[in-house]
Formats: C-alpha cells, structure tokens, sequence
C-alpha cells in the first residue's frame, strides 16, 4: 500500500472538486466551506461562514429543509438527499441537489459535525420546467383541439386516451372508452376499415380518409379521419383526427341530386322543344313549302322564279330545324341505336365546322339502355365541341366497346390539352362527370400530348338514377 495523501492533497481536493462542500454543525452554521460554494452562492468565505443554512435556504422550502435536518441530527436517518432552492448574494435563488451525512471524526470527544454536498442544478430545473411547460402546453391542445383525437393500440385497437372533442363528438366520455375499443362501442359502420387502418398503421405509412360511423344516439356521421403511427412504452399506436363533415356531406349530396335534376330536365325540356320542331312546326312548313312548291309550277315567268327561289329557302329552313332539333335531342337513339347516333354526330361535325372524327366501335348491343345512350352521346357532343374550341387542330378519334358489364367510351385528340383550372371550372366537363355518376359511371379527363376523355358506364345499373332512388 501506498503512502496515505497529506492534508495539503485533501485539502486542495477539497477546493477543486466541481461541487460546493460545506461543513456544518447540529444548529446549521457554516464552519468550513469550500469556493465552489462561494461561487455558487455569491458570498465569500468569511461571509458564508457567518451564516447557517436556514438564512440561505428559499423561505418557501425551509420548513421540509429544517424538517429533514431535525430528523437527521436526532439519528432517524443515516443520511439524506434533498432538492432545495438557496437564496445568493444579491438577491437571486438557484437550485441545488443538497446530499448530507455525518463527518466522521477521529476524536470521539468532538462536538457533532455534518457534511453537506451542494450540486448546482438550476439548468437541470429550468429544462425540467420548460419541458413540463411544453408538455403541459401540448396537454391543453389536445384536450382543447376542435378536431376529435383520439390515441389508440394499433395491436388491441383499445383506446388509451381521447380529447373533449371526441366526447362532444361521438356522446361518449372519456371514462367510458379508455381501455375498450371501437368495437366494444359498435363506433364504426364498416369494422373492416379500422382493421386496413390499423394495418396501414403497423407498416409504417400514414392514412387520409372518409369514415362512417355511429354515435351514440345512433346518429351516421361522416368523418374526415388522419391517422399516423405513433410509440408508446414500446407499443405501437395510432393517433388520430377525424373532422365532423356530415353536413358537407350532406350538402354535397343534395347538390348533385340537384345538378342531377337539372340535367335530367334540362334533357326532357330538349327532348319536348325538339319534339315540337320537328312535329308541329316542321309540319306546317312542310305544307306552307308544299304549296309554294306546287305554285311555282301552276306559275309562268318571272312570277314562277321566285316563287322556287322562296321554295328553296323554305327548304333550306327545314333543314336547319332538323339540325336544331337534332342537337337538341338525337332522335335517332330512339330508333337507330348508339353508334350510328355517334356516327351521324361525327359527319354533321365534319361538314359544318371541318372537324376529321375517326370512329370505331365493337360489341355494342343493339339496344342501349336509354340514360345510357344519352349520357355517352352527351359527352361524344361536348367532346367534340371542345376539341374544337380548346384542342386547336382539327381531328379526333373516338372508340366505343362494349362487354357485358360495361360500355367504354374514349375520345381523344392530340391538341393543346388543357389546364388545371379549365378542368375544375369548366362547365361543359363538370356536366359529363355529373352525367356519368347519375349512372354509377366513370368518367376522367388526361392531358398528355392533347387531350383524352374516357367514360365507363355499367349496363347492369338500375333504371332510375341515383337521386331518384333516394326519393323511393
């Protein structure tokens, strides 16, 4: 063994450590005291060895310090450990770790003696206090959010906790669904989604969208849910928001029952109007250019030639009622069928406006379903107009198939395309879109190297659109 250190080495050992070391007596006076104490303090030697700890301790943890002490000197313990706040010079408090035992002494004889080691943690403290702030911060957002939070086990689905929105929600408290699921509560209308979320969840990824499911008054609510992965205590979990959209919902419901009425008599309202062209005032200039007919040929000279100038005209005019009329309703849907309607739509194209329509079709029955015809030969018309008002050239290829579940129309050319805005905006496309949903259909819009429409409309849909079956 070694020489034992001098009391020169304790000594300088004694000052040099980086924490402050005091050695007190059974009252709490100071009678030795190291300099990182009187660093940490603010007071000299001289100063702090005329004070006891009670006169630097906060006022406020004095009576737990003078109680912890008391017990400590009567022998109750062996040592204690506390955290305390000292009063510095000046003025200011700090925190400190403050760890006391007995200073043994080689003299039995010596009065009663104690060691006191002061650890500077005010930075640890203010750390603690800001998380604590920031947690508590976090706490109230939660609690206070107008969305609906709610934290979940991704692996039981049991509820760990949910915010005062979800109570006010769903009509459940909080006390009635931590620790059971969703299930427990029959919450969701289709339990099959929260299993696909729960195992989107568990793979890592994050979730966007629209659910249904049932309060508790038995109320539907449709709910714009986010969810994201989240660990707790090594568990994995699911956070989630959901924003009550019932009323948008509903709303935008009653807006395409709406738009959907208005297409269907906007449609009858052509159909009658087409009707009396054709049938009433077709007719009576048929007989009015009948007779200018027959008296141009009763007629002599001059007298003759106009009156076959003015049977031309008359025919002329009869004509244009049939281009009108046929506009307005395409009669030959009723007894020609589809694709000749489109074939005969892609001439008229042709020779009024010089617009070059390749037309091929396969497999299409006969007889179409009437909304089925009319909602493809639709967005064949408004295709093609807007070929010719955006597309800027002068052809256009358009394909009808047919199997036994679906017809598929595409019609595309290979123009300027279109932009974003026309797409949202653009009423002649927000039509077709609404044509094809009335019939649980499918309709899309690309621009890539021109522009490309594509519809599907199922052959097995029942006879009355969607906004007329909800009237039933």
């Amino acid at each position: 063994m070694g020489p034992l250190p001098s009391t020169e080495t304790y000594r300088a050992a004694f000052e040099q450590v980086p924490v402050g070391i005091g050695i007190i007596n059974s009252g709490g006076k100071y009678l030795f005291v190291n300099l990182r104490l009187c660093h940490f303090t603010g007071y000299s030697r001289e100063e702090l060895l005329c004070r006891s700890f009670q006169e630097l301790t906060h006022p406020d943890d004095l009576p737990r310090c003078v109680a912890a002490f008391e017990r400590f000197a009567a022998g109750e313990v062996q040592s204690y450990s506390i955290e305390k706040r000292y009063l510095c010079k000046g003025g200011r408090s700090v925190w400190a770790r403050l760890s006391i035992s007995r200073f043994v002494d080689e003299n039995p004889d010596a009065p009663l003696r104690f060691i006191a080691i002061i650890d500077d943690i005010t930075e640890l403290k203010r750390a603690q206090e800001l998380q604590l702030t920031a947690e508590e911060k976090c706490v109230k957002a939660f609690r206070q959010s107008p969305m609906a939070i709610m934290i979940t086990s991704a692996l039981t689905h049991r509820y760990l906790e949910v915010n005062d929105a979800y109570e006010r929600l769903t009509g459940y408290t909080r006390e009635e669904v931590l620790g059971r699921t969703p299930f427990d509560l029959n919450l969701w209308c289709e339990p099959e989604q929260r299993h696909e979320l729960a195992d989107s969840i568990l793979a890592g990824k994050n979730v966007m969208g629209e659910y249904r499911f049932r309060a508790r008054d038995g109320r539907i609510l449709t709910a714009l849910g986010t969810a994201e992965p989240i660990e707790i205590d090594g568990e994995p979990c699911i956070i989630a928001a959901a924003l009550d959209i019932t009323e948008r919902k509903r709303l935008e419901i009653e807006l395409q029952e709406l738009s959907g009425r208005l297409i269907k008599t906007q449609d009858e309202e052509r159909r009658r109007i087409a009707s009396e062209l054709t049938d009433s005032l077709g007719q009576s200039i048929a007989a009015v250019s009948f007779e200018v007919s027959h008296l141009a040929q009763t007629s002599q000279g001059d007298y003759s030639r106009r009156l076959k100038t003015i049977s031309a005209r008359i025919q002329d005019v009869t004509a244009g009622l049939a281009v009108i009329s046929q506009s307005l309703h395409p009669a030959s849907l009723d007894y020609t069928g589809l694709p000749w309607s489109i074939e005969v739509l892609c001439r008229r194209f042709m020779h009024a406006y010089g617009l070059s329509v390749a037309f091929r079709h396969d497999d299409v029955p006969a007889v179409v379903p009437p909304d089925v015809a009319l909602c493809l030969y639709r967005v064949v018309q408004d295709g093609l107009e807007n070929v010719l008002e955006h597309s800027g050239t002068r052809k256009a290829w358009i394909e009808l198939t047919c199997n036994q579940r679906e017809i598929h129309l595409v019609l595309w050319d290979k123009g300027v395309g279109f932009d974003a805005a026309t797409l949202r905006s653009g009423l002649g496309l927000l039509t077709m879109r609404e044509r094809c949903r009335r019939l649980n259909g499918q309709i899309t819009f690309r621009s890539d190297g021109g522009t490309r429409i594509e519809a599907r409309i199922p052959l097995n849909s029942p006879d009355t659109p969607l906004f007329d079956r909800a009237e039933e």
